[in-house]
C-alpha cells in the first residue's frame, strides 16, 4: 500500500508542525546526556576505570559510528523518496537509538557498552538527518528559518529537562551513573512517540520496488554526487557545512574532558555550564532564526561561525570556572545559531522530490567530519594535550568561514537555484 499523493494531504497545522519539532526535543536527550555531559565521563571513570586511554577509545568509537553513518545515510535519504518512506526509516532509526543507549547504561563491560554507544550515534544521526528531511514539507515558503529555529529551540529545552532528571537522580539520589543514561533512552523513547503519531508523509512514492527502488535511490545518489561540480552554491555549502560540524563535534564531544584538564571540573559544574550552555543555544536557535528570515542566511550563518572562532580563542586562553561558564554562553547561542540556519539553508537548496537525499548528504557531510576531525582531536590530545588539539578546532572555523564568504543562498523556490552562479 503506497502513501496517497502528496496534493491531497492538507499542509502541516500548527499541531502537526510542533510534533515534528518533538523529535528535536527528544533527541536532544540523547546528545545532551550521552554525546555531551555524562557520557564521556561515564565511559571513562566508570566503564574504564579512570584510564586515561578513554579519551581517545571515545573519539574512534564516535568517529567509526560516523563513517558508516556517511555510508548509509545518503542511501537511506535517496530510498527513502523512492519510496516515500521517511516516516518508516525515522522509526526504525528510533528504536536504533533508544536500543543502543539502553545496552550503554547495562551492566555488559565497557567494550559491549561502547558498542552500545556505536549504534545508538548510527540511530541518532540517521534520525537527524531523516526528520530534518520533513522541514520542506511542513514549512511554509519563507518560514523555514523559524520552522527549523522552533525544533532546535524545543530541542535545547529537552536536553535541560533530560539532564536536570538526570542530575536529580545522580546527586539527589545517589544513584549510578548508569541510571541516568538508562533514564535518557526512556526519555528519548517517549519524548519522540508525538512525532511517531502525528508526522504525516507527503512525498509520492515512484512505482519501482525492491531491488529497482533501491538501484533507483542509489543511482539518484550517484547522479547527485556527480553534478555537484554544476551546482556551485551546493557544493561550496557542504565544504563550509563539513568544516563547521568538524569544529562543533570537538566541542560537543570534548568539553567535558577538556574543562576537567584544564580546571579539573567536577561532574556537578559540567553539568551547571551545559544548563548555561542549553539556555544560550535555544536563544540563539530563535534568534538566528528570526535573522535568517529577516535578513538572508549566509549573513546569519557567517555570523554564528565567527561566532565559533570567538569562542575556540576564549576557550584555548580560559583561566577559570568563571571564564569557562562564559564561554560557555557564547558556545551555546553560536551553537543554536550555526545548526538551526545550516539545516534551513539545506531545505532552500534541495529541489523538489529531493529533500530526502539532500538531507542525506547534508548528514554524509556532517558526519564524514566526524570521521575525520573527532580522531584527529582525540590523537592530537593523546600526543600532546587537549589545549593544543583545540588548534585543529580553531582551523575548522576558520575554513568554513573563507568558504561561506563565495557563496549566496536563494530563497526557495526560485528556479535553478543551485545553478546559481557563485558570488559574495
Amino acid at each position: 500500500m503506497t502513501n496517497p499523493p502528496a496534493h491531497k494531504i492538507p499542509p502541516a497545522g500548527r499541531g502537526e508542525i510542533l510534533s515534528w519539532a518533538f523529535f528535536d526535543f527528544a533527541n536532544s536527550a540523547y546528545v545532551t546526556v550521552i554525546v555531551s555531559v555524562v557520557g564521556s565521563l561515564y565511559f571513562k571513570n566508570s566503564l574504564m576505570g579512570g584510564s586515561e586511554q578513554a579519551v581517545l577509545w571515545w573519539g574512534w568509537a564516535a568517529g567509526l559510528a560516523n563513517a558508516f553513518v556517511v555510508i548509509l545515510s545518503p542511501l537511506v535519504g535517496a530510498l527513502a523518496d523512492a519510496r516515500a518512506r521517511k516516516k518508516l526509516f525515522l522509526l526504525i532509526t528510533y528504536l536504533l537509538c533508544f536500543l543502543g543507549t539502553l545496552l550503554f547504561g547495562l551492566p555488559v563491560g565497557w567494550m559491549i557498552a561502547l558498542a552500545g554507544f556505536f549504534f545508538a550515534q548510527i540511530g541518532f544521526s540517521l534520525g537527524e538527518n531523516l526528520i530534518s528531511s520533513f522541514l520542506p514539507e511542513i514549512a511554509p515558503p519563507g518560514q523555514e528559518g523559524r520552522i527549523s529555529a522552533l525544533g532546535w529551540g524545543i530541542g535545547y529545552f529537552g536536553g535541560l529537562l533530560s539532564l536536570g532528571l538526570v542530575l536529580l537522580m545522580i546527586q539527589g539520589l545517589k544513584l549510578p551513573a548508569s541510571s541516568g543514561v538508562l533514564a535518557t533512552a526512556a526519555f528519548f523513547l517517549l519524548a519522540g512517540l508525538p512525532t511517531m503519531i502525528f508526522l504525516r508523509e507527503r512525498a509520492t512514492p515512484t512505482q519501482v520496488r525492491g531491488a529497482t527502488a533501491i538501484a533507483s535511490a542509489v543511482h539518484s545518489l550517484f547522479s547527485t554526487l556527480k553534478n555537484l561540480r554544476n551546482y556551485p552554491l551546493v557544493a561550496i555549502f557542504f565544504a563550509a557545512f563539513f568544516c563547521l560540524m568538524a569544529g562543533l563535534g570537538n566541542i560537543v564531544y570534548f568539553t567535558p574532558l577538556y574543562a576537567e584538564e584544564r580546571l579539573g571540573t567536577t561532574q556537578q559544574e559540567i553539568i551547571v555550564l551545559f544548563v548555561v550552555l542549553q539556555l544560550a543555544a535555544a536563544a540563539g536557535a530563535w534568534f538566528f532564526g528570526w535573522l535568517q528570515d529577516a535578513a538572508n542566511s549566509r549573513s546569519a550563518l557567517m555570523t554564528a561561525v565567527a561566532l565559533w572562532i570567538g569562542v575556540v580563542i576564549g576557550a584555548f586562553f580560559m583561566q577559570s570556572k568563571t571564564h569557562l561558564y562564559i564561554v560557555g554562553i557564547f558556545a551555546g547561542i553560536a551553537m543554536g545559531g550555526s545548526q538551526c540556519t545550516a539545516r534551513a539553508v539545506v531545505g532552500m537548496l534541495a529541489p523538489e522530490g529531493k529533500s530526502g537525499e539532500y538531507y542525506g548528504l547534508w548528514g554524509v557531510f556532517g558526519k564524514l567530519s566526524a570521521v575525520v576531525g573527532l580522531p584527529l582531536f582525540s590523537s592530537i590530545a593523546a600526543r600532546f594535550n587537549m589545549q593544543a588539539a583545540l588548534f585543529s578546532t580553531f582551523a575548522w572555523f576558520l575554513i568554513a568561514l573563507i568558504l561561506l564568504i563565495f557563496m549566496t543562498v536563494p530563497k526557495r523556490g526560485s528556479n535553478n537555484a543551485g545553478e546559481k552562479k557563485v558570488s559574495k
